[in-house]
């Protein structure tokens, strides 16, 4: 979500997210959207990625996705 929210803020588009990560699909398909609402934070430095995470399968190689972070999931809850 953090990578998305850098995309769309770099295309002044932050108003947006919310309807293409979690209704405009919902909508099309007749479908309710999902209750669970998340907190995107924007912070004044880049978030350090990890290149790896280690799981019980093995490490799992995080997206790079060419750019700095700034965003970070802050607070998920069921709403």
């Amino acid at each position: 979500m953090g990578c998305l929210a850098q995309v769309f803020e770099k295309q002044n588009a932050l108003g947006q997210l919310e309807g293409f990560t979690s209704l405009n699909g919902a909508n099309f398909y007749g479908m309710a959207p999902h209750r669970t609402h998340i907190r995107l934070v924007r912070q004044s430095t880049p978030i350090k990625q990890h290149e790896k995470i280690d799981t019980p399968d093995g490490p799992l190689t995080v997206f790079d996705p060419g750019f700095e972070l700034f965003w970070r999931v802050e607070q998920s809850d069921n709403q």
